[in-house]
């Protein structure tokens, strides 16, 4: 009778862990139209002189940097530049602790400029977006 009163209970443990984690998974939705929106003067006008209070970087790893320079592109594409860019390439300059995603058209053989955004992994700050050769 312990036996069976001990497996029925690591599988009703097993089953909510499994749906709580299945759960987690999904992406959340979140409809933007209802978060309030202001304007105006702010409390605080000397932004570049706050320190970052946060004890982790906002940016911490290559898909991180990837993601993040994705919406950045995504927004330059709504306004009908470099349609066709993609990420496809990272680069992670160690002394200045910024990310470096470069974009381009998944064209083979595409000679064309390419897009960079730099990201700074502490605070996520994009620092520079500029197009090369």
């Amino acid at each position: 009778m312990k036996k069976i009163t001990v497996f029925v209970m690591v599988a009703v443990l097993v089953v909510v862990g499994l749906s709580c984690r299945s759960g987690t998974m999904e992406k959340k939705q979140i409809d933007y139209s209802k978060v309030k929106f202001e304007s105006g003067s702010n409390y605080s006008e000397g932004w570049s002189d706050v320190e970052f209070p946060v004890l982790m970087d906002v940016i911490p790893d290559k898909d991180t940097a990837i993601s993040f320079a994705q919406l950045v592109m995504d927004l330059m594409q709504k306004n009908e530049k470099f349609p066709d860019y993609v990420p496809q390439k990272v680069f992670y300059a160690e002394k200045d602790e910024v990310w470096i995603v470069s974009f381009w058209p998944s064209i083979e053989g595409y000679t064309g400029a390419d897009c960079n955004i730099a990201i700074q992994k502490k605070d996520g700050r994009v620092l520079q977006i500029w197009v090369g050769e």
